[in-house]
């Protein structure tokens, strides 16, 4: 009798150590999974956002070839960049978002993401919580992030 309830023992603690080294194995395989999602992510998206400025810069640089006054030029930039990206779509994971600093203003000027999404209203340029993304893009930084928007 004390010979099975060892036996029982050391069969449950078997089941414990494998049930752990399945679990252990489990979190790291999602993990992994996980870190690559993000990469493979980020790597779509700096290349579509790097596809993005490469657009723009030819139509200002067409503009500044033709000699477009500033406001004009502007404008027909801004016009030409809304109308290129009403046929594009990130899709999930991304958005394109044009705006600049007025003032103490992040001023949103366009918006790709889903329909029915307005253009955001203007955001103070110190307030911390809020647009992020666009704070650090107007204070010339580079690259991707995980955060609120």
């Amino acid at each position: 009798m004390i010979r099975l309830e060892m036996i029982r023992g050391k069969l449950i603690m078997l089941a414990i150590v494998m049930v752990a080294a399945v679990l252990v194995a489990t979190a790291s395989v999602v993990w992994i999974l996980y870190q690559t999602s993000i990469t493979e992510t980020a790597e779509r998206l700096t290349e579509s956002v790097q596809s993005h400025a490469r657009i723009m810069e030819t139509i200002a640089e067409h503009d500044r070839q033709y000699q477009l006054d500033l406001e004009d030029s502007h404008d027909s930039a801004l016009d030409q960049i809304r109308r290129a990206n009403e046929q594009f779509q990130f899709g999930h994971g991304g958005e394109f978002t044009l705006a600049r600093e007025e003032g103490n203003q992040i001023v949103f000027l366009l918006r790709n993401h889903q329909e029915g999404m307005d253009i955001p209203k203007p955001v103070s340029f110190s307030e911390s919580n809020h647009a992020e993304p666009m704070r650090r893009a107007l204070n010339g930084e580079s690259g991707w992030m995980i955060g609120r928007d």
